[in-house]
């Protein structure tokens, strides 16, 4: 037997051979009542977190408030309707179009009522001079009184349809009643249109309002000209400032909410109508009393309870909290009992993080 054969050879043993034994090296470094190496177990629990994983619990003064949200509409909005009937002649504005008050929006064929005008102006010259005519007889002793007096009539009822047959042709050109944009265009040109027919719709965006309601029970603590907070989605975490411009007098027989409007003012043109809002109502100054306020981020629902992860000297610990539903800000959660002012917290806490497990927080700012 040569020297390379009395050494096992292990390569038909194939792959299950070559684990097992890798288990049983492995196995006999971690013999029962064998210390484990310095380090080795508190290296292999360390959880790391980046600083953004982590905040800040913080008692503080808070002002009271009722959420509120709604839609967002201009607070003026006029709707454009037809006062004459027939055909349209040229249409000169499209929506999105800024428009001053005053300015032509559409125009419709008024030849019949131009040349209805100029008849009625032709009757009133007529009965004018059949009454000075009648005028200077009556004076005379030539003309009696009835016939003067008709002669009057005549004069005052051609006045009133020449006034009538003008306010058709001004109302042929039809003009825009406010500043603002175009909201919508109902018509084109070369269609007909009837009296009270809707042409366009404009709205004015300088100032908006926010349609929201609020409970009866609130009724009492809410005023005209409060301040409101508000948030919007295409904003990000930016706060607009409004104030209560209105309160409905009476509930909505459905909801029995009470219907309240924002004015927020949108001069730079910023937010757009038919977005979504919300916000907090403030019903008071700051309030002496500090309450602790956390990201509702750092709270995770456990069953029943509601669980808040903490770290201290390099350790997290599992902390039950009880949190109040009614939060002051929205994005934060008011905590009653279970946690401190000033300790560090775990915010979005994985299902994996265990109580006592060493911690060690990177900074991720720095280049």
């Amino acid at each position: 037997m040569n020297a390379r054969s009395s050494f096992p050879r292990f390569e038909a043993a194939g792959p299950a051979l070559t684990l097992a034994l890798a288990l049983a090296v492995i196995g006999s470094g971690c013999k029962r009542g064998a210390a484990p190496e310095s380090g080795k177990a508190a290296e292999d629990d360390v959880v790391t977190l980046g600083t953004q994983d982590v905040g800040d619990a913080v008692a503080r003064s808070v002002v009271a408030g009722i959420h509120i949200m709604g839609s967002v509409n201009p607070s003026v909005r006029v709707d454009v309707k037809a006062q004459v009937g027939g055909l349209i002649d040229a249409v000169l504005v499209d929506r999105g179009m800024v428009v001053t008050q005053g300015q032509v929006l559409a125009t419709f064929d008024d030849h019949a009522l131009t040349a209805q005008l100029q008849s009625v102006k032709a009757q009133l010259a007529a009965a004018e001079r059949d009454h000075a005519a009648t005028e200077i007889l009556f004076k005379a002793g030539a003309a009696s009184e009835r016939a003067y007096v008709n002669s009057k009539v005549g004069t005052d009822s051609s006045k009133a349809q020449l006034a009538q047959v003008q306010e058709s042709v001004n109302n042929a050109t039809v003009r825009s009643p406010i500043a603002g944009v175009v909201s919508e265009r109902l018509v084109s040109a070369g269609e007909s249109a009837v009296p009270g027919q809707k042409l366009f719709s404009v709205v004015n965006s300088t100032t908006l309002e926010l349609s929201s309601s609020i409970l009866p029970v609130d009724f009492a603590a809410v005023k005209v000209g409060m301040k409101a907070i508000l948030t919007f989605d295409s904003f990000g975490n930016r706060k607009i400032e409004g104030k209560v411009s209105r309160i409905d007098p009476v509930a909505d027989p459905r909801s029995r909410q009470v219907g309240l409007y924002i004015e927020i003012p949108n001069r730079a043109g910023e937010l757009v109508a038919g977005i979504f809002g919300s916000g907090t109502l403030i019903t008071n100054a700051a309030s002496t009393d500090k309450m602790m306020l956390i990201p509702s981020a750092a709270v995770r629902s456990e069953g029943a309870s509601n669980v808040v992860y903490t770290v201290a000297d390099g350790r997290l610990t599992r902390r039950t909290v009880a949190i109040d539903a009614q939060s002051p800000e929205e994005g934060f959660t008011r905590i009653q009992s279970g946690l401190r002012d000033g300790e560090k917290i775990v915010l979005n806490p994985a299902k994996q993080l265990s109580s006592g497990a060493a911690v060690r927080i990177l900074n991720t700012s720095s280049p």
